[in-house]
C-alpha cells in the first residue's frame, strides 16, 4: 500500500534534503530576490517548510499566501513565528485547486513554487499552478519560468542498475527468486556524454508563464545514431530557467542534490550501427497524487544493408511507476 500524499510530504527527511540542496535553494533565493519588488503580493504554492515565502518577505513582499495541503505547513507556521514573519504570511492548508477568493482576496504579483522533479514534471502540481493563474495579475510573474526535459539513448548502464540486475536477475547470488519485487524503476545515473549514442533531444517543454499547464503529456522524438554499440536504455535530464539567467539542471550534481539524471533500461538491447534511427514515444499520466506512470515506446530502424532492402524495424515498450 502506498503512503498518502500527507504521509509522503510530511516526512522530515524529504524536506531536510530539499533544504540541504544549496544549489537548488539558493537558486530560488536568487530568483526571488530579483523578481520580488517592495510591496508585492506573493503566492507560495507547495510551501513546505515555508522557505520560499521567507525569501519573498526578505526581498520586500508586502504579504505572502503560503499554501500546502499537508501537515508540514504546521512547521512552516512555527518557523514563521520564530523568524518574526508570521504577521505578513497567511497560511492556507488546502490543495491548489480548492482555493477560492475567500482564501486569497487580492490579486498576486508573483506565484512561486517548485513543481520540479528529476523528470521535470511533478505530480499534479502543474495543473494546480494553471488553476492558480486566476489569482495572478495580468502583468504577474511565475517562478520558475520554464523547463526542458531531455532524452538521449545510451550504450552503458549506471552501477546501481548493474547491481540490481546482479541481485534480481538470473545471476543473483542469493539463490532466492526476487521477481515479485518491482523491477520497472528508473535509476539515478551520472553517465557522461561518452555513453551517449546520439545528441540529446527535448521531449517535454514548459513555459509556466505562457503555456496551458497539464499533468499529462505525450510526445515523440527521433534519434539518428552517431555511434555504434549496444542500446542499454535512455537517459533523462532537465534544464530549467528559474528567472532571468538563474537556472537549474539535473546534470549538475553534488552529494546533496535533490535532482539527478534518470536511466530507464530498455527491455530489448539491440546492437546499434551508425546511421540507425530510434523513434521514441513518451507519455506520462497520473495514477495517484504521488504515483505516476511513464510509458516508453521504441522503434529501432536498423541500417540498410543495401538501398534496395527495406529497413528492419523492431518495436518494444517499457513502463515505469514513479513514486
Amino acid at each position: 500500500m502506498y503512503p498518502t500524499i500527507n504521509e509522503f510530504y510530511y516526512r522530515y527527511k524529504t524536506h531536510l534534503k530539499l533544504l540541504m540542496d544549496q544549489n537548488r535553494t539558493l537558486a530560488f533565493k536568487d530568483a526571488i530576490s530579483r523578481a520580488v519588488q517592495p510591496g508585492d503580493v506573493v503566492i507560495d504554492f507547495g510551501t513546505g517548510t515555508g522557505i520560499l515565502s521567507f525569501f519573498a518577505l526578505q526581498a520586500g513582499a508586502r504579504h505572502v499566501y503560503a499554501i500546502d495541503e499537508t501537515s508540514i505547513i504546521e512547521y512552516a507556521q512555527k518557523l514563521a513565528i520564530k523568524n518574526t514573519f508570521n504577521e505578513k504570511i497567511t497560511f492556507i492548508r488546502k490543495s491548489g485547486k480548492d482555493l477560492t477568493t475567500q482564501d486569497i482576496p487580492e490579486m498576486a504579483d508573483i506565484i512561486v513554487s517548485e513543481p520540479i522533479s528529476s523528470l521535470l514534471i511533478e505530480g499534479d502540481l502543474w495543473s494546480s499552478i494553471e488553476y492558480l493563474k486566476r489569482f495572478l495579475k495580468k502583468s504577474g510573474l511565475i517562478i520558475p519560468k520554464s523547463g526542458n526535459l531531455f532524452m538521449v539513448p545510451v550504450k552503458s548502464s549506471p552501477r546501481l542498475f548493474q547491481d540490481s540486475e546482479f541481485v534480481l536477475g538470473s545471476n543473483n547470488t542469493y539463490k532466492i527468486n526476487f521477481l515479485a519485487l518491482p523491477r520497472n524503476v528508473m535509476y539515478e545515473s551520472f553517465l557522461e556524454a561518452e555513453a551517449w549514442l546520439s545528441k540529446p533531444a527535448p521531449i517535454l517543454n514548459y513555459n509556466l508563464q505562457k503555456d496551458t499547464l497539464s499533468d499529462t503529456f505525450r510526445n515523440s522524438v527521433e534519434f539518428a545514431f552517431q555511434k555504434s554499440g549496444q542500446l542499454k536504455g535512455v537517459l533523462f535530464y532537465f534544464e530549467a530557467e528559474i528567472f532571468d539567467d538563474v537556472t537549474l539542471s539535473s546534470r549538475k550534481y553534488d552529494q546533496n542534490s535533490t535532482y539527478s539524471p534518470l536511466f530507464a533500461p530498455t527491455p530489448q538491447q539491440p546492437l546499434i550501427s551508425i546511421g540507425d534511427k530510434l523513434v521514441c514515444r513518451v507519455s506520462h499520466e497520473i495514477l495517484t497524487p504521488i504515483k505516476k506512470l511513464w510509458t516508453l515506446e521504441f522503434e529501432h530502424h536498423s541500417k540498410l544493408a543495401s538501398p534496395e532492402e527495406k529497413p528492419i524495424i523492431t518495436k518494444f515498450q517499457s513502463q515505469f511507476n514513479i513514486l
